[in-house]
């Protein structure tokens, strides 16, 4: 009735080098797996975060929002106006966003007419295609027109994604692969 099976207390050689196999490829596509998608969400981000930066740079364009470097507190028949935000891709990796305010609205660009710059950097994997402007995007005060533009940028893997600011500003993304 009762069969004598002998006992085994362990596992052979064959059965382990097997199973480790097993654990690492598995344990290689899910690394891998992991990564792409880390890449991809940082790219993502950075143009997203991008495209943000530039809509707020219109959006304090068309409400005015004037810095306090502009305005003299002492005598504000000496305050500057207010003409308008620009956007500007410094290098690969590297763009600002500043307010202009000069003594009068039809005054030329001067560079000592900048305000509030703000320098943001794209994160390592992720760069300009576009090649660097000094002039930028602008968004003058009070005008929803603006000289169109496209902006590209690009991961470590080759993903490009389009920025483009269209004649009405309005700000878009599309896939450019």
């Amino acid at each position: 009735m009762f069969r004598n099976f002998k006992k085994n207390h362990g596992f052979t050689l064959i059965e382990l080098i097997v199973a480790f196999s097993i654990i690492s490829i598995l344990s290689s596509i899910g690394i891998a797996s992991f990564v792409g998608y880390n890449t991809e969400q940082e790219f993502r981000g950075a143009y997203l975060e991008f495209a943000s930066n530039i809509s707020l740079a219109k959006s304090n364009a068309l409400a005015q929002v004037k810095p306090d470097q502009c305005t003299d507190p002492v005598n504000p028949s000496n305050s500057k106006v207010l003409v308008g935000y620009r956007v500007i891709i410094k290098d690969v990796r590297t763009y600002e966003i500043h307010a202009e305010c000069r003594i009068s609205v039809n005054d030329p660009y001067d560079p000592r007419d900048i305000y509030n710059k703000q320098t943001f950097y794209l994160s390592r994997s992720v760069s300009f295609i576009t090649p660097p402007n000094d002039q930028g995007i602008f968004f003058p005060v009070l005008e929803s027109e603006v000289t169109p533009v496209t902006i590209i940028l690009e991961s470590k893997n080759g993903k490009q994604e389009n920025v483009i600011v269209d004649k009405g500003g309005v700000i878009t993304t599309e896939n450019a692969n």
